[in-house]
């Protein structure tokens, strides 16, 4: 499979190459992702432009064994390459001028024990058994968003500390990447809004049924309203205390991924156990390596105003 996977890897790049011409660059490149991922992708970058976008490749192979071609492949990664040229708001130069930006600086949260290694080269805040890292926030086409993780290389670049950029990220976060909570019932529907009339009558059932069970245990989820990263919003402060009072009790949090947690009343909930084996086996079939949290779950008290892990 990894030799399949290396000469389609050589092959789309070949045609990538040839489709761009002389004046562009095209080559392959590992990434370090979150909690030790590594992915391989395209590197295209012309040579009057500092910008050079990476194009990960794991997806068009999956594409490519399910029967699509070579040149049609790489015609779409040439598309995502220009529309994100065309429509990235992320300037490599702009990036030198701390000035310019400190205002799209914020923060996410991720696995501590997962990023040991990454954390060496990053400013960072230790959280039960999370992470809380600073990064630069910016567009990625027309609907996708980008993040730059800020390493101790940047703030010897911009002249200033790791207390003084964690900080910044603490006070741009709430105010750029604003928290939402939803019942889980609303986010589910907007995830599988349907045209079709049969599969508009199948969501229905599928829905009622998840009303009904959430009568008996009502879950929320919490993100930011871009749903890209937004596990960090339940540091926000005031967002679990709030939801908490509204409630009336305490709530457990439970770590759906890098981009959002449910939340569910103590009093509504299962024994802790099982929502931990739950969240382990989610963790496990469901979610992407690079996008886990935590194997752990978490309940926000009221009396103590603050959070422990289970």
């Amino acid at each position: 499979m990894e030799m399949e996977y290396e000469g389609f890897l050589a092959s789309v790049k070949e045609l990538v190459a040839e489709l761009v011409g002389d004046n562009v660059q095209v080559t392959v490149i590992e990434m370090g992702k979150n909690n030790g991922v590594v992915r391989k992708g395209l590197m295209i970058r012309h040579k009057d432009s500092n910008m050079a976008p990476a194009v990960y490749l794991e997806e068009y192979y999956q594409e490519f064994l399910q029967g699509k071609g070579l040149n049609e492949i790489s015609l779409s990664i040439l598309k995502s390459y220009r529309n994100t040229v065309q429509t990235t708001d992320f300037d490599v130069e702009r990036f030198r001028n701390f000035e310019q930006i400190q205002e799209h600086i914020v923060y996410r949260i991720i696995n501590l024990d997962r990023n040991r290694q990454l954390l060496e080269e990053c400013p960072y805040i230790p959280f039960l058994d999370l992470a809380v890292v600073p990064y630069v926030s910016f567009h990625v086409g027309r609907e996708k968003n980008g993040a730059v993780l800020i390493k101790k290389k940047h703030l010897q670049l911009w002249n200033v500390t790791e207390k003084e950029v964690l900080a910044i990220a603490a006070q741009n976060a709430p105010r750029r990447l604003i928290a939402g909570i939803r019942k889980m019932e609303d986010t589910l529907r907007e995830l599988f809004s349907v045209t079709d009339e049969q599969e508009q009558e199948a969501l229905e059932e599928f829905m009622q049924e998840i009303e009904e069970s959430e009568h008996k245990i009502p879950m929320y989820v919490l993100s930011n309203q871009i749903n890209f990263y937004g596990a960090a919003c339940m540091l926000y402060e005031d967002v679990m205390e709030m939801f908490a009072q509204e409630l009336g009790e305490d709530v457990y949090i439970l770590p759906s991924s890098v981009h959002e947690v449910l939340l569910v009343p103590v009093s509504k909930a299962l024994p802790p156990k099982e929502m931990l084996e739950m969240v382990q086996d989610i963790n496990t079939t469901q979610i992407p390596p690079e996008e886990i949290l935590s194997n752990h779950i978490y309940q926000y008290s009221m009396e103590e105003r603050g959070f422990r892990m289970l």
